[in-house]
């Protein structure tokens, strides 16, 4: 006789895999919350002590215990273990857990040395990866160079060769398409790793074939809301299955061939990697399609590269304010394409004299790349950029004096938090769809830092930094804004800096050796021997 979990019951074992993952879901939410919990209960208790009261208000400590105790009786929890594990987590605000610093956590303490870089400015992180999965879809050789090979791009060359393409890297800063029969995803298994946008730009281009296959992912994809999908595709003639009764992201089956609408509205709940995913590989299509996106505008800036990339591999595609219209067709392109500088990525550089004064020159600038947002915002913070051939030159003029808005990229919004700490005046700092405000306090109440919240973002005002600690940083882009803020005060300690890592292999290198940011070059072959290319090719 088996149980449910016998070693004879193979759909058993199933069962407990999926609850043993739906566990570690919920438990990597809870102590998530748990963080947030414990330094907003930190801020109030520290601020008390310098008060020379108690360490937790008891008025407060009461409204928090009648939360729990309703909570506990609508769930049926015992109520002594409630009590005991009240009191234990407000523990966590108040043993000066800020004061205390991981062993293993990552310093930064540069120099206090004016700046004096020059480089080639980082390539477009999205167009890179735009470029190689239309000529993967399209079977055409293509070369991308001096680009950064991060997780994010060669977690997307191995998905592509999954499904049939022939991609693969060269060295730190290449990578290549080969001749191929292009993509075939019927009756495929594609891992689509941790990316929203990995996924969906694979999705867009498999449904333009017939069958079924399945989608696999990494834990960011487990927890993907597919909701915005199936709203979608069955106007598509597919269908999008999860397959963790458990969960509504991946894995999943999908299953594809009916007949496709012309046109599709997004619904306003619809991320912007859906509608790139769409709008990219709608050539594909019986008949094109036109995406409606007027329910949620704002995706208008997500399909702004996709458009421009289509158009330069001579798709037929134009983008209104609330339409993406893309024709069927056959992109023909350069085996080269042009790319663009990374807007959020160059703002970062092109802030560092603002911060440590100096100067910092950019290669392969073009005049339209500074109509960036967040480019031209810096002119008005306080730098100074020329323009001089193809290269773009940077220096510092004077401190930000005026409110901060860096555009619509939520990536940009520590930076803008940053060059507010950096200013001597009290500045607001525009929140855009998609900043997390809590992420940003959190950053601020380490540095203890003066601010208030108001409804279109955060007001900075100047007070005397501070550092205890470590902090494990919510996204890479914080990581950035710690770089540029340990310039004011050395020693911010950072618990994770492999996440910047992964978005930018080579920044952490540049920042340490700052003040010229030049690496040291590698050991030089022997004038006897055939200099070697190294080649990483994933299999199909």
């Amino acid at each position: 006789m088996t149980t449910e979990y016998g070693k004879n019951n193979p759909a058993g074992q199933d069962i407990r895999k999926e609850r043993l993952e739906e566990l570690l879901d919920l438990d990597a939410r809870i102590l998530k919350l748990l963080v947030r919990r414990s330094q907003r209960l930190g801020k109030e208790s520290t601020w008390r002590r310098s008060q020379g009261k108690q360490r937790i208000d008891t008025a407060l400590e009461k409204s928090l215990w009648a939360e729990w105790e309703n909570a506990g009786r609508s769930g049926d929890l015992p109520p002594r273990l409630l009590r005991q594990l009240f009191n234990l987590v407000n523990l966590f605000g108040q043993d000066d857990a800020k004061g205390r610093r991981r062993a293993d956590a990552y310093m930064l303490a540069p120099q206090r040395t004016p700046v004096a870089v020059s480089m080639t400015a980082p390539r477009c992180l999205r167009r890179t990866r735009l470029w190689m999965v239309l000529a993967a879809a399209c079977g055409r050789p293509l070369a991308l160079d001096a680009i950064i090979l991060n997780d994010p791009f060669i977690e997307l060359v191995k998905s592509l060769n999954q499904a049939g393409g022939s991609v693969s890297w060269i060295g730190d800063d290449r990578a290549e398409a080969q001749r191929s029969e292009g993509l075939v995803f019927e009756d495929k298994l594609i891992f689509a790793g941790d990316d929203a946008l990995n996924f969906h730009l694979l999705l867009g281009l498999a449904l333009g074939g017939a069958g079924r296959m399945k989608f696999s992912g990494g834990s960011g994809l487990k927890l993907l809301d597919l909701s915005a999908v199936n709203t979608v595709l069955p106007k598509l003639g597919a269908r999008l299955v999860p397959l963790n009764p458990h969960g509504d992201g991946l894995p999943a089956r999908l299953e594809c061939g009916g007949d496709m609408a012309a046109r599709v509205t997004l619904p306003e709940f619809a991320s912007p990697e859906l509608a790139a995913g769409l709008a990219l590989a709608a050539w594909s299509y019986p008949q094109g399609l036109v995406l409606d996106f007027s329910p949620r505008p704002g995706l208008r800036s997500a399909l702004v590269e996709v458009v421009e990339v289509l158009q330069a591999a001579g798709i037929d595609a134009d983008l209104g304010d609330t339409i993406c219209r893309v024709a069927p067709g056959k992109p023909v392109f350069p085996e080269s394409p042009v790319l663009p500088p990374d807007a959020v990525l160059a703002a970062h550089l092109l802030a560092l004299p603002i911060f440590a004064d100096g100067k910092i020159t950019l290669g392969g600038f073009r005049r339209a790349d500074l109509d960036h947002p967040a480019l031209a915002a810096l002119g008005g913070l306080g730098a100074d950029m020329q323009l001089d051939g193809d290269r773009l030159v940077c220096s510092a003029l004077k401190l930000p004096e005026q409110d901060i808005d860096l555009g619509d990229a939520p990536e940009l919004f520590p930076l803008g938090v940053a060059l507010a700490l950096r200013s001597r005046r009290e500045l607001l700092v525009r929140a855009p769809h998609g900043a997390d405000l809590d992420d940003a306090i959190q950053f601020l109440d380490h540095l203890g830092a003066s601010y208030s919240a108001e409804e279109d973002g955060l007001r900075v005002s100047p007070s005397e930094l501070h550092w205890e600690g470590s902090w494990a940083s919510p996204s890479p882009y914080f990581c950035l804004a710690s770089a540029l803020v340990s310039f004011l005060r050395p020693g911010i300690a950072i618990e994770n800096p492999g996440m910047l890592t992964a978005l930018w292999p080579q920044f952490w290198n540049l920042f340490n050796t700052l003040p010229s940011g030049r690496m040291k070059p590698k050991a030089q072959e022997p004038e006897n021997d055939a200099p070697t290319r190294r080649r990483i090719k994933i299999g199909r």
